[in-house]
């Protein structure tokens, strides 16, 4: 939960430093951390069945951070 709440507060790039510094934990304790394997297909639907009511539910991707013209962009058309 404290790393979540650090991305939100957080100015600017996040790094373990940062982290660090921000954070109640030391910069180590969030390499470590991270190092480690996450669920995050079990985490997300876990959270969404908390907060989404009904039937139907969609979990969404924001691939923003992908490059959208030039050379890298994939060609859907062949």
């Amino acid at each position: 939960m404290e790393t979540l709440i650090l991305y939100l507060v957080i100015p600017g790039r996040i790094n373990f430093l940062q982290l660090g510094r921000y954070g109640k934990s030391c910069e180590q304790r969030f390499r470590q951390n991270f190092s480690k394997d996450f669920d995050w297909l079990e985490f997300n639907l876990s959270l969404s069945d908390r907060v989404l009511t009904g039937d139907r539910k969609a979990i969404a991707i924001d691939p923003s951070y992908i490059t959208k013209s030039g050379k890298n962009t994939l060609d859907l058309q062949t």
